[in-house]
């Protein structure tokens, strides 16, 4: 809850406590003098409790006698979140920062009287002054307890939210975001709103600013968004019909834009329910979800592959249920939600063949996969496997091992997506009410990006060797596309790429081989400090290889 320090603050019905009492939020300001919770009718008369801040952002517990309180050690105004609660079991009084016990006050004194006005978040009341003490920041998770919690309690509960100052919020329900997912130089995160009134796909900065729509048809409702590897390119689903009837038994067809919303091209058009398309690692294809039948309405989909200007499609999977599309994975297996093999979700990857299938779960939780980090390390999904009501965000290792909750709000998170470093994640939740979008750091160093760069040198080594490098102006191409020819003699090579800013190029290296071979580049990471590509090849003897990667 963001409240502006002038007029903001959230009033809750009578809310008494006759002796026990625990208050947790947590809190992000840079402001002091401010009210938090409060429950009174006048400031110096009766008042049933009062978290307040004063004296250089010091956290204050107090009720009547007034001239009872205890209050934090440090200031909690550092602009930064910070976990605090106070408990009052009759006779002490507890303060805890950030899971932790800091004061611990006699306080035998009981609260006197009983107020005659509502409870207050973000501000107080007096009677003759009205409300007042406005808080200026930012409240989260306040929760109100008719007993005291343990120590163990709480350093349960500051553990399950992950350290709030490593997720930002980017929007603030501005109607209902979903499906983000980040630009392959992890500036621009696209998704899709209905802030405009009718579901269209947006662009925004990684930070949340600059939103621009994209899309503009009220005829169709636009979701589901993806970027192409090298981020010339978005595809999404586009889906219509009658007022009343079911989204899944709509018509869903798959479309394609420019980044900045021109060119707009239908790639599929049947009665399929074609939705949730991916680009693969090299752009070349596109995965979706296809229903089996023209008349299926809310049974099966399958995954197919088609290529990326809508042609070719081919089944992949076929099932009697929901194979739920989730994403490419680095090595070009297509990651899913597979329901045709147990009662449940599970995590499941194929080839784009068809070959290989593999289950990574297999048990009665809900388990929806909805990325694969950039290194093959981790899958990140949506789940209800520690028996809850809610949806969470879940990682596992490649293998299905090492399960473990990334984030446990009381509320639904889902649709995560790794940042093409892979020490981010974007995702959505409704803990406000509708679906906004967040970023939560998974490292604890920030990405390496080089600001401010403006030239990089890309160096060709093969089979540990130097060979050529190539100076590009960032301010004057166009294209991510670098052509390297060099010689090589038949036979397995390894071939190499590396990325640094632009220094001295090393002196050549080149052997007296036999064949010409020409290898094209597709940098989509070079914004990287430092960016290393490795590949296995086998060059036949008989004739030159053009290779793109």
């Amino acid at each position: 809850m963001e409240f502006d320090g002038l007029a903001d603050y959230v009033a809750l019905p009578k809310i008494d406590i006759s002796k026990d009492r625990t208050f947790e939020l947590w809190v992000k300001t840079d402001s002091d003098d401010q009210k938090l919770i409060y429950r009174g009718d006048t400031y110096w008369g009766d008042y049933h409790y009062q978290i307040e801040m004063w004296d250089n952002g010091k956290l204050h517990y107090r009720h009547v006698p007034h001239i009872y309180k205890v209050k934090t050690t440090v200031g909690l105004n550092d602009g930064k979140w910070h976990y605090f609660v106070a408990t009052w079991n009759g006779v002490e009084a507890k303060l805890y920062i950030d899971g932790n016990l800091d004061v611990v006050y006699n306080y035998t004194n009981s609260p006197t009287g009983i107020p005659s006005n509502n409870a207050y978040i973000g501000a107080a009341f007096d009677s003759s002054k009205g409300i007042y003490g406005h808080f200026n920041g930012t409240l989260d998770e306040v929760k109100i307890y008719n007993r005291a919690l343990t120590a163990e309690e709480i350093k349960e509960n500051y553990n399950k939210i992950p350290n709030k100052n490593k997720i930002i919020q980017l929007t603030s329900n501005q109607g209902g975001n979903s499906y983000p997912s980040w630009s392959p130089d992890g500036s621009k995160i696209v998704f899709n709103s209905d802030r405009s009134g009718n579901t269209e796909i947006w662009v925004m900065d990684a930070d949340g600013s600059n939103p621009v729509q994209l899309t503009n048809d009220s005829s169709w409702y636009s979701w589901a968004p993806d970027w192409s590897p090298d981020g010339s390119e978005i595809v999404f689903t586009r889906h219509n019909g009658p007022s009343g009837v079911c989204w899944t038994c709509q018509t869903h067809e798959i479309w394609k834009m420019n980044a900045d919303g021109t060119g707009l091209v239908q790639l599929t058009d049947n009665n399929r329910r074609d939705m949730l398309p991916r680009f693969s690692p090299d752009g070349a294809k596109i995965a979706f979800n296809r229903a089996q039948w023209e008349s299926d309405c809310c049974n099966a989909v399958d995954v197919y592959v088609m290529d990326a200007d809508g042609s070719n499609p081919v089944q992949v999977t076929i099932d009697t249920k929901y194979d739920w599309m989730g994403d490419w994975a680095p090595n070009n297996k297509i990651l899913y939600a597979c329901s045709g093999y147990s009662s449940n979700d599970e995590i499941c990857y194929i080839n784009p063949d068809g070959s290989a299938y593999t289950r990574l779960t297999n048990d009665n939780y809900y388990d929806v996969p909805t990325d694969w980090s950039p290194d093959g390390e981790t899958i990140i999904f949506n789940s209800k496997r520690d028996g809850g009501s809610d949806l969470d965000i879940w990682t596992t290792d490649s293998n299905g091992s090492n399960f473990f909750k990334l984030i446990n709000w009381s509320s639904d998170e889902g649709g995560a997506k790794y940042s093409p470093h892979g020490s981010k994640i974007v995702f959505t939740s409704n803990k406000d009410g509708k679906s906004n979008i967040y970023v939560m750091t998974l490292e604890d160093e920030e990405e390496e990006i080089c600001e401010n760069l403006k030239n990089i040198n890309v160096s060709l080594y093969i089979d540990g060797n130097y060979k050529d490098s190539k100076f590009v102006d960032l301010s004057k191409v166009n294209s991510k596309k670098i052509n390297f020819s060099w010689i090589a003699g038949s036979g397995d090579h390894d071939i190499r790429v590396k990325v640094d800013p632009a220094n001295e190029i090393p002196e050549s290296d080149e052997n007296n081989n036999e064949i010409s071979v020409t290898t094209s580049f597709y940098l989509s990471n070079w914004w990287d400090c430092s960016w290393d590509y490795r590949k296995e090849i086998n060059i036949n003897e008989n004739s030159g290889l053009s290779n793109k990667y």
